[in-house]
């Protein structure tokens, strides 16, 4: 028995076009968000299908959890850091919204965001390492 997947997705392209736009500041953010969320949902029905016939205890199952589980999370901090910079869109608001902010508000949002652009940068540390490496894997062939 062959098994059809009928959900509509955004093919994973069109979420890189999406996305490239985006940092480039020429995307409509809402649709990047609406890509990536497509995108998770694809996968979750392409694994829940594949796994189907599958033995949950085998290596392959696990590591086609752990593809889609990495999957998952990399739309979700898609999606996070689209709607982050749609809240960042109007300048005036968020300095309205500090201004009107307590001193111990204003303290914790300052916190908030120096958190905010450590997690980003230990993720992009992290990220190019891993570049280098795959890049090393390449060559060594």
């Amino acid at each position: 028995m062959d098994l059809v997947i009928t959900a509509h997705f955004v093919p994973r392209s069109q979420l890189c076009d999406n996305a490239n736009n985006a940092v480039q500041g020429n995307a409509d953010k809402p649709l990047l968000i609406a890509s990536a969320n497509s995108v998770a949902s694809a996968t979750a029905q392409l694994l829940s299908a594949a796994t189907v016939r599958m033995d949950a205890s085998s290596q392959s199952s696990q590591r086609l959890r752990a593809a889609g589980a990495a999957v998952t999370k990399a739309t979700k901090q898609l999606v996070e850091s689209a709607e982050a910079n749609m809240a960042l869109d109007d300048p005036n608001k968020v300095l309205e919204d500090f201004a009107n902010l307590s001193v111990v508000g204003q303290r914790r949002l300052e916190l908030e965001q120096k958190a905010r652009l450590e997690r980003l940068r230990l993720e992009y540390e992290k990220a190019q390492q891993e570049y280098l490496r795959t890049q090393g894997l390449k060559y060594k062939k």
